[in-house]
């Protein structure tokens, strides 16, 4: 069996379930996963994988402790662990890690007839080769409410624009890059260049601060039909929009990431991180895809 660690946010649980999805197909193993992050968490109702077509099966308490236990044990016994047929992996980076892939990666996973997996995997690299699979999975189990859909039909009809501006945690988080106003209104005015009299449906998780501080002459609609509970609702509405102006958020990564408009426009921002290493990996790796555009 897999089981792989589920933690953080929506865009954080979507990377991570994809990524084991995808090793669970390549591997022929059964997918559990592993949702005891949650039990701590501040914030109790944040697991949100049950909103979409996602082909869960939770792990019990015995095979997370039973697979995951090596984390602790002296090396020697990881060893010896290891040879008969389970061990841990972990991934903390946010950037997509070749290694992964490497050969001795893979014979060490096709090695282990039990695995734990824990790490963002942020990167389309890690589950290209289901591209298909997780379109289907990634869709809602139920429709949206009356308001959002409200909101849909309103993008469906224009030439629309999602744009994102995470606030929240990222405001003196000096891992993250602060992304300056200045990004979205060079988005803009690339997208204006091409598309004139745009539609830009604003997602923010502090609305209150946008209204006040993004100044321009465009058409925007502050959507605010949300709250954080909701989330997956947005990321809906995101992926609905004929183009998207993302932050340095995996949030409006996965809304960009959905949007089936095959002519689609995404701007990313060039400067994601605040961490020279991780801006050092980013600039240099695929944690977007090639032919969004870095500004």
């Amino acid at each position: 069996m897999i089981i792989a660690e589920i933690i953080g946010g929506l865009g954080n649980q979507l990377f991570e379930y994809a990524n084991a999805k995808a090793l669970s197909i390549k591997l022929n193993k059964d997918l559990y996963l592993d949702l005891s992050f949650f039990d701590q968490w501040k914030d109790k109702d944040v697991y949100r994988l049950d909103k979409f077509n996602t082909q869960i099966n939770l792990a019990s308490e015995f095979d997370i402790n039973r697979v995951k236990r090596i984390d602790k044990s002296p090396a020697i016994y990881r060893r010896i662990s290891r040879k008969f047929g389970f061990s841990p992996f972990q991934n903390g980076k946010f950037h997509f890690d070749e290694e992964w892939f490497s050969n001795n990666s893979v014979e060490r996973l096709i090695s282990c007839n039990d695995i734990y997996i824990s790490g963002y995997f942020a990167g389309e690299q890690y589950f290209k080769d289901i591209e298909n699979i997780i379109r289907g999975e990634f869709t809602l189990k139920e429709p949206i409410n009356f308001k959002n859909k409200i909101i849909e039909e309103k993008i469906v009809n224009s030439n629309s624009v999602s744009l994102h501006i995470r606030r929240g945690d990222y405001v003196d988080n000096k891992y993250f890059a602060q992304i300056p106003l200045e990004y979205y209104y060079n988005s803009i005015e690339l997208i204006e260049n091409k598309f004139p009299n745009s539609s830009y449906y604003v997602f923010s998780d502090n609305l209150n601060w946008v209204k006040n501080n993004f100044k321009t002459n465009v058409n925007l609609h502050f959507v605010d039909a949300n709250d954080s509970s909701t989330d997956f609702m947005e990321l809906y509405l995101m992926s609905k929009c004929n183009h998207n102006i993302i932050a340095n958020s995996t949030f409006s990564w996965w809304g960009a990431w959905l949007n089936k408009n095959p002519d689609k426009i995404v701007i990313a921002p060039k400067v994601w991180f605040g961490d020279k290493t991780a801006q050092e990996n980013y600039k240099n790796g695929q944690h977007v895809p090639n032919n969004w555009i870095k500004m």
